[in-house]
């Protein structure tokens, strides 16, 4: 995701102040705060003081057997129910937030069933959203 859509998305988790994008891939708010878009286009909003692990929710290991868990299609009926409504229940436009989408399964099937939804994900996990935005360039 591209530095401007993630300020549109996403406020201040210090302050609640809107982003605005800055040069190269920062996003920072009028008082200052500024976080940087990772190159694979996420943004880490668990501050500094916040964290009590250096890496906070699912591990690598764990996201990569939750991967291949969604891989062997045993969710795959309940997702795409669960698109097909959300496709006929929002406009065209909409915006959907997924908190705590892990490695993105469900969003990407959501982008599959409804592309013309703005799909955002976010987790606490670091490699749960690296997972998810090379699973899925286009979002998460």
């Amino acid at each position: 995701m591209t530095a401007e859509h993630l300020a549109a998305v996403f406020r201040c988790p210090v302050c609640d102040g809107a982003f605005s994008p800055r040069a190269g891939r920062t996003l920072a708010c009028p008082l200052g705060h500024a976080l940087d878009v990772a190159r694979e286009g996420y943004v880490n909003l668990v501050t500094a003081q916040a964290k009590k692990s250096k890496d906070p929710g699912y591990n690598v290991q764990l996201m990569q057997s939750r991967h291949a868990f969604f891989g062997t299609g045993g969710y795959e009926p309940a997702a795409r129910a669960i698109a097909e409504l959300m496709s006929t229940a929002l406009p065209a436009g909409g915006r959907v937030l997924d908190a705590g989408c892990g490695e993105g399964y469900y969003l990407r099937v959501l982008r599959e069933v409804a592309p013309g939804l703005d799909i955002v994900g976010t987790d606490l996990s670091r490699s749960g959203m690296r997972m998810a935005a090379r699973l899925d360039p286009a979002g998460a």
